[in-house]
């Protein structure tokens, strides 16, 4: 599954993970990791990559089509 974040969080779970963990095709360069869900990555950080892919996402919407609380 890929998941986006900052060039530095992802160069983290590069290093932290290098067997379940690498920079996703044509936008790995840009903070977007491929990362296993099967492997050895612990299922509360795989939670939270997802919760941060998602805030990195909608940070970059236009504020009319960002999702209200």
């Amino acid at each position: 599954m890929k998941f986006g974040t900052s060039r530095e969080a992802a160069d983290e779970w590069l290093h932290r993970y290098p067997a379940d963990a690498r920079p996703s095709p044509y936008i790995g360069r840009s903070g977007w990791n491929t990362l296993r869900l099967d492997g050895g990555i612990p299922d509360d950080e795989l939670v939270e990559a997802v919760d941060g892919s998602y805030d990195a996402v909608v940070a970059k919407l236009p504020k009319r089509e960002r999702p209200t609380a």
